[in-house]
């Protein structure tokens, strides 16, 4: 199993290439973009982007994200403090792209509340059983969000199991549908090594390729894994 994990995502790693995941608005631009070096530095506003990010995502395509978080830099919309202060009628009107945006709200203001009684840096000194049990109290916050904040905000390797790696997974037999996401997330980190930039990669090249191989209706003339795929 350890060897048809790892050629598996090593091989789609290689496809893509690095993807520059999470993109991010950078202090002087409007929208988010892709990181070219493997060491980029967040500032303090885009791990916040960031971490609500995470939530906008939910359920709706990137695009749409992408465009709730250019309506909330416009309302300079730059920190959790600054979330708070702004009227509800205004955040609601400018994540409404993202979809259920009354229950993202909602989301994003626990969140909110939380990294403003509890300091960036003090969260960067937890291990990760505990970052991911705190995030996991925050009304609304589930494994994949937590998960998401904890490797691209605070750089720490735990593997992101979406909808996508579950697709991946099963079509190449190595899980069932009964599996659920820590048993898919634990099974992955057994078998690929703990490296932040590495979890990044996979995660994102994974998303890459179900958007344009591995969809509901696959495409599978070109796939590169369709050797290990029931599929094929």
């Amino acid at each position: 199993m350890n060897e048809k994990i790892n050629k598996i995502f090593s091989a789609l790693d290689k496809k893509y290439g690095w993807l520059g995941w999470w993109p991010s608005t950078p202090p002087d631009k409007e929208y988010p973009e892709y990181h070219k070096s493997k060491n980029y530095k967040y500032s303090e506003y885009e791990k916040f982007e960031i971490a609500i990010g995470a939530i906008l995502t939910q359920n709706t395509a990137w695009s749409n994200v992408v465009k709730a978080l250019y309506n909330l830099k416009k309302l300079k919309c730059s920190s959790p403090e600054k979330m708070l202060e702004i009227e509800e009628t205004k955040i609601l009107e400018a994540i409404k792209p993202s979809g259920y945006y009354n229950q993202k709200l909602k989301k994003m203001r626990y969140l909110c509340e939380f990294l403003i009684k509890n300091n960036w840096r003090d969260l960067e000194k937890l291990d990760i059983s505990e970052l991911r049990k705190r995030l996991l109290d925050i009304w609304g916050i589930g494994k994949e969000t937590a998960d998401s904040i904890i490797l691209y905000v605070f750089n720490k390797p735990i593997f992101v199991v979406d909808a996508y790696t579950r697709r991946i997974l099963q079509r190449c037999e190595i899980i069932d549908a009964k599996k659920d996401y820590d048993e898919i997330r634990i099974l992955i980190e057994k078998n690929i090594p703990k490296k932040v930039n590495l979890y990044k990669n996979y995660h994102a090249a994974i998303v890459e390729h179900c958007k344009y191989n591995c969809k509901i209706k696959p495409l599978c003339e070109h796939c590169i894994i369709k050797n290990y795929c029931k599929l094929n």
